[in-house]
């Protein structure tokens, strides 16, 4: 592969919330998800995100969303959905020689779904198949699978960034790394920990000195 790869997150870091998505469960979940233990902690998260979700409750809401947009009972605008500062930056690393590479704890059905034309990327990571975005060992595994061909990697949640520090590391590589905070919501004294490891924080693409 002649070029680099970013990596980026998409919840939070090239979409905003999927309010009606989580709307959309709350109400009629239970018609579309039968697993009632993945329900309650998708309900739960979709309450308090700093509870986090694990792989097998996510694939339990990707399959409803999906079905959901597919059959008309669950509307999705992309223009909306995604950042305004995406498709410049894609187009930014892409026109370089670069690759634009996409990790998803949904599927590659969905990934289209929710962006739609709004930018162009080359490929998708699924959590289904490389694993708990939590553990440093999956990052260990995806520097691996890429051959050490990733530059930069971009997530807003500071479980998965810790997670990515340690398992690049111990792959022996060290990308770029960006705490994606778009709201300002990391507390100070946490950022400034990431930041005396390397870790950068940003609230928009446009902040990015290549």
């Amino acid at each position: 592969m002649n070029g680099n790869i970013e990596l980026y997150d998409v919840g939070r870091v090239i979409t905003g919330p999927f309010k009606a998505g989580y709307n959309f469960i709350a109400t009629l979940g239970d018609k579309y998800i039968q697993d009632k233990d993945a329900l309650g902690r998708i309900q739960a998260f979709h309450k308090d995100r700093s509870l986090g979700i694990d792989q097998d409750a996510f694939n339990h809401l990707n399959n409803a969303w999906v079905q959901a947009i597919q059959e008309g009972t669950l509307e999705v605008n992309p223009n909306e959905l995604v950042y305004s500062d995406v498709g410049p930056r894609f187009n930014l690393v892409k026109a370089r020689g670069d690759y634009v590479f996409l990790l998803t704890s949904g599927s590659v059905p969905l990934t289209k779904l929710l962006l739609g034309d709004e930018c162009s990327y080359d490929s998708v990571l699924v959590g289904e198949e490389i694993g708990d975005k939590n553990d440093p060992n999956t990052f260990g595994q995806v520097w691996d699978n890429l051959e050490g061909n990733i530059s930069a990697f971009y997530d807003d949640k500071p479980k998965v960034v810790s997670a990515a520090l340690q398992g690049f590391r111990m792959a022996g590589g060290n990308p770029s790394l960006y705490l994606v905070d778009r709201l300002s919501k990391v507390p100070e004294e946490q950022v400034a920990e990431f930041e005396s490891q390397g870790v950068i924080r940003i609230s928009s693409f446009d902040e990015i000195i290549d």
